[in-house]
This record gives C-alpha cells, sequence and structure tokens, in this order.
C-alpha cells in the first residue's frame, strides 16, 4: 500500500510571504537574541516562523503597555514567553509591572479585615508632600509621623475634623507603616462593620471570626467612628466591646471622626429619641480616650 504524504506544495505567493517573513525574523533584535542565548542556527527560525511570529506580537504589545490596568493578557500582568529545553515551547512569566505590584502590594497580607481601595496600599506618609498644606494640617501630619518614629506608643491617634480634609488617608497610611514592619493590622470602616455584623447575625461563627481579627490585630483603625446609624446595640454591644478588649490587651488603637471625642461623647448620648443615656456613652469614651490621643486636622477639602 502506497504511503500517504502530507507534504503540501506551497504556491509562490505563500513561498514569497515565508520567505520575507523569515527575512525579517532574522533581523530582529529579540529573535537574535534568543538564537545567542540559546545557541541556535538560523535555520531554526525556518522551522518555527510561525512561533516566532506569535512571540513577537506578544513583546511589541508589552513594550508599548502603560501599566497594569492596560494590560490585554489573561490573567493581567502575565505573558506568554518563548522558552527552549530542546523542545521550543511557550511559558507565562509575570512581567515586571507585576512585580513591581506585587512589591508594592506585599504588606497586604498583613491586612485581616482592609476596608479601603487596593490602591491605597500605595499611601506612604513618609513620601506625603507638605509644600502647599497649612500649618495647622503639617503639624498634625508631623505628631503623626514623631508618633510613628517612636520605639514604642503607648496610646493611638483620635484624628477628629471636617470630612475630606484628609483624616482616612493619614490612618491608611499609619496602618500601611504598621503592616510594612510585619504587624497585623485592621482598618475598620465603622459604619460598613455595622453593616456586616448585622448580615452575618445568624452565623454565630462568622461573627466571632471577625471580632476575633479585630479585636486581636497588633494594630486597629475605627475609621469614621460616630458617622454610623448609632444605636444601643452597636454602641453597646459591638463598639463597646471591642474597644474594651483591645484597651485591655494594651493594643494600639487610632480613630477617624468628623465629631470630636466631646461630641462623640454626646452623639452617643442623646441618639434616641426616648432619652438621653449618659452612662452609657461615658463608658464608651472612657474607652477612646484610654485608647487615643486627640488631634484635630484642618485644611483644604480633598475631595
Amino acid at each position: 500500500m502506497e504511503a500517504v504524504s502530507f507534504d503540501y506544495a506551497m504556491s509562490e505567493e505563500a513561498k514569497a510571504k515565508k520567505t520575507a517573513l523569515i527575512e525579517r525574523l532574522l533581523h530582529d533584535a529579540h529573535v537574535r537574541s534568543f538564537l545567542k542565548t540559546h545557541g541556535l542556527p538560523d535555520a531554526f527560525v525556518h522551522t518555527h516562523s510561525g512561533t516566532f511570529q506569535q512571540w513577537l506580537q506578544t513583546v511589541e504589545q508589552c513594550e508599548h503597555c502603560k501599566g497594569l490596568s492596560f494590560c490585554p493578557f489573561h490573567p493581567k500582568g502575565y505573558f506568554l514567553d518563548l522558552t527552549y529545553d530542546g523542545i521550543l515551547t511557550y511559558g507565562s512569566k509575570p512581567c515586571a509591572y507585576y512585580k513591581d505590584e506585587r512589591l508594592r502590594y506585599a504588606h497586604q497580607k498583613r491586612y485581616r479585615v482592609m476596608d479601603f481601595a487596593l490602591e491605597d496600599l500605595c499611601i506612604d506618609l513618609g513620601r506625603l508632600s507638605l509644600q502647599n498644606e497649612s500649618k495647622e494640617y503639617r503639624e498634625v501630619v508631623m505628631h503623626v509621623l514623631s508618633h510613628l518614629g517612636k520605639e514604642r506608643q503607648e496610646k493611638g491617634i483620635y484624628l477628629s475634623g471636617p470630612p475630606g480634609v484628609g483624616k482616612t488617608y493619614l490612618s491608611i497610611g499609619i496602618t500601611n507603616y504598621y503592616a510594612k514592619q510585619g504587624k497585623n493590622c485592621v482598618f475598620v470602616n465603622v459604619a460598613h462593620l455595622i453593616s456586616s455584623l448585622k448580615r452575618l447575625f445568624q452565623d454565630n461563627e462568622a461573627m466571632e471570626n471577625l471580632y476575633q481579627r479585630i479585636v486581636s490585630a497588633d494594630v486597629a483603625v475605627f475609621d469614621d467612628i460616630g458617622g454610623e446609624s448609632v444605636t444601643a446595640w452597636s454602641r453597646d454591644d459591638v463598639l463597646l466591646p471591642l474597644l474594651d478588649e483591645r484597651m485591655n490587651r494594651h493594643l494600639l488603637t487610632y480613630f477617624t471622626s468628623n465629631y470630636t471625642m466631646e461630641e462623640l461623647q454626646e452623639k452617643y448620648r442623646s441618639f434616641s429619641s426616648k432619652g438621653s443615656e449618659p452612662v452609657a456613652a461615658l463608658r464608651l469614651l472612657e474607652r477612646v480616650k484610654a485608647l487615643s490621643e486627640e488631634k484635630i486636622l484642618k485644611g483644604r477639602s480633598r475631595r
């Protein structure tokens, strides 16, 4: 029986196109470098011209990339690169943008709760420009930096001030600093915390897990305290036990609020139409004061 042949004759036009492709590939700097690195002859390109062509298309896309958010590949930050170990194959590799992001975001693993955007992991108070800031704003920032520079901090900081002046930004910078030092951190938006606990009300295990993550973290920020919908439950059964346990464990705790400590006490005292609850409010504020010192942040709105 006559053997079946899989050799197909190419048209003159196809031959000309392949010849032109090989000529272009052999003059490409990336291909020349690949051949030199692996000690391969020019004839290798003739045999694998299609693979080299696809590879160069990937290389060209990566060379003109403006950043990880513009990456056309999936998963983002990984590209198909040629590898050779006797056989020419594609291999998936992380790009420089991906490696840089992993390095910048490496401290994310230290967060047990992180109620802020991923890109805010890049906030670094050491790089914060104060050139065009007000005297009052600079004084608070310098106090924060001095506080972080101490070998041991006895208390956290309670940052109060009007909305939009940068309280949350500074407090994220604080937890980023500690996370980079290897400390376990939680950054809790209080309104989001109350909402999360309500959703978990029928799941005791999940509630306890969240509670333990917050009370045991080396450093905690309670962001926008007083901005939540205040109830006796949120005040006495959520915030008070959390702050009480962190106080007893002598763990660093920070706060941001649109209210001064005095105003916050009034907020927690008179939220109910049924009358004021001065003792309950005072108990909570005693924990806040035991855990932190107040600094009032003033300046232009950043929103």
